[in-house]
């Protein structure tokens, strides 16, 4: 499939095994078909953000895999930890360790691609914001405005300072024509 897409990259994300019963097997790994070129810078940035999982780190290794072997394109194969190890089994069950492995993978991918990472808004850190005539309320805080807003081209337009008063940050991008408000005022 990803030869017939033409991908960039191809990463494939498994777990380990080792034997058939529990064993003390561990650690993290990726695995190239063989050395230099994009697939082993790609595996050396995502290898970098591996650390952070708190696993052995067993590193990048040379494999005879097929879908090393068989793809047209740069190609990774990444072991998260041994589910043939309990400790690691269970943090393989787990979806916030799941969720490690994907943003550590995610840096690696991005920074190899030239991409900045932004970190996710929490639900937590999400603003409601609404707007009336003499008022508005953030998050449900009611706030009196000293300006009102006014409605120009279809759009409300809203003084910025009162929103900044509250600690938040407003920041407008020309290039998107969005708005967004943060946490953490200017």
């Amino acid at each position: 499939m990803a030869n017939l897409f033409k991908a960039d990259y191809f990463v494939s994300i498994h777990a380990n095994a080792y034997k058939e019963n529990w064993n003390d097997a561990n650690g993290w790994e990726i695995y190239i078909v063989s050395k230099g070129g994009k697939a082993e810078k790609l595996a050396e940035k995502i290898h970098k953000y591996s650390k952070e999982l708190g696993l052995k780190d067993r590193g990048i290794k040379i494999g005879n895999f097929q879908v090393l072997r068989d793809t047209d394109m740069p190609a990774v194969l990444i072991e998260h930890g041994f589910y043939t190890n309990k400790e690691e089994c269970e943090k393989l069950k787990s979806d916030s360790f799941r969720q490690m492995c994907a943003k550590c993978d995610a840096k690696g991918i991005l920074e190899q691609l030239g991409i900045e990472y932004k970190e996710t808004v929490k639900e937590s850190d999400k603003l409601v914001l609404k707007i009336n005539q003499k008022w508005y309320t953030i998050n449900g805080v009611k706030k009196e405005m000293e300006v009102p807003p006014r409605i120009e081209n279809g759009r409300t337009l809203v003084t910025v300072a009162p929103l900044r008063e509250l600690g938040l940050t407003v920041e407008w991008n020309g290039e998107t024509q969005e708005v967004t408000i943060t946490k953490g005022g200017k």
